[in-house]
């Protein structure tokens, strides 16, 4: 899906994080290619590539969940 014609996602989620006991997760410098939702909690969307679009990858530079 990286190459140009093959549409901008093929893959529908990256990063999940798993459980409700979770807290303080940081992520630095998360960077995809054809990634619908970058980031998900317990599937749920927290980060779309469509707020994060940027030339080349679709990048976050950090995130932050508590």
């Amino acid at each position: 899906c990286s190459d140009a014609g093959n549409g901008e996602t093929c893959q529908e989620r990256i990063f999940d994080v798993v459980g409700n006991g979770i807290q303080n997760v940081d992520v630095y410098n998360l960077n995809t290619v054809g990634t619908t939702d970058m980031i998900t909690r317990n599937g749920i969307s927290l980060a779309s590539y469509a707020d994060n679009v940027d030339v080349y990858p679709d990048g976050i530079a950090l995130f932050r969940s508590n």
